[in-house]
């Protein structure tokens, strides 16, 4: 089975992705909660595998192929 690798940014984007992400029925456990995890889970879809990243690394890392999708600023 494949897995998609998704990036999301910790930091000041954190609450209105968390946001964004609840909108859609998405919320990651250990996201945007407090916690430090940089591995937050999605029971519901466990093919996704979630990373958390600073903003500015993701276009990189999915340029560079280590992540299929990420969330990440404007100025990024």
């Amino acid at each position: 089975m494949t897995k998609v690798r998704l990036a999301i940014p910790k930091g000041h984007l954190e609450k209105t992705t968390a946001a964004f992400l609840k909108s859609a029925n998405l919320l990651p456990a250990g996201y945007a909660d407090g916690s430090r995890s940089y591995r937050p889970t999605l029971d519901d879809i466990p093919e996704l595998v979630i990373k958390v990243l600073r903003p500015q690394e993701i276009p990189y890392m999915i340029a560079a192929g280590f992540y299929d999708m990420g969330i990440s600023g404007r100025d990024w």
